[in-house]
């Protein structure tokens, strides 16, 4: 008589993982579909060790509801990669300021010729405006020019 095998697994397939992530690595199943199974209620975790014959089972039987789970659970990763992305360009600007205070960026030659015309022109309205007692007038235009100028885009990465 033929001794009764317990698994059709490959040879080696370990049947039982200690923990989650284990598991994870030896069968190839998410994590976020072993808590999803776990909290539903299947049978596969005992002790905080994973059975691989009742985890799969439970999965074939209830393969609807981990799509949803999966789905979400790719959702969050795209979220964490965007809250990655917006940490990079906060990194960015700070080096930029940093750079920007030790005097590494100047004005160019163009940003000076403006900066010379706004002056000029700063100097003309100030004589009219400080003829009809307008000064207050004078004073926020300069202050809204100043603050549009320094609101400007900072420079592409690489850009000198």
């Amino acid at each position: 008589m033929k001794p009764k095998t317990k698994s059709k697994a490959k040879p080696g397939t370990p049947e039982i993982a200690e923990n989650q992530k284990s598991a994870a690595a030896m069968w190839g199943i998410p994590i976020e579909v072993q808590r999803a199974a776990k909290a539903r209620g299947c049978q596969a975790f005992k002790s905080g060790r994973v059975h691989r014959k009742p985890l799969l089972a439970w999965i074939k039987r209830n393969a609807a509801a981990l799509a949803a789970v999966e789905k979400a659970a790719g959702e969050r990763r795209s979220d964490a990669d965007l809250k990655r992305e917006r940490l990079a360009i906060q990194i960015e600007h700070a080096q930029f300021s940093l750079q920007k205070d030790k005097g590494l960026y100047t004005l160019t030659a163009a940003a000076q010729a403006d900066w010379l015309t706004a002056a000029a022109i700063y100097q003309e309205e100030a004589k009219s405006l400080m003829e009809r007692d307008h000064y207050r007038i004078y004073v926020d235009r300069v202050y809204a020019r100043l603050e549009a100028l320094n609101h400007c885009r900072l420079p592409q990465p690489g850009g000198k």
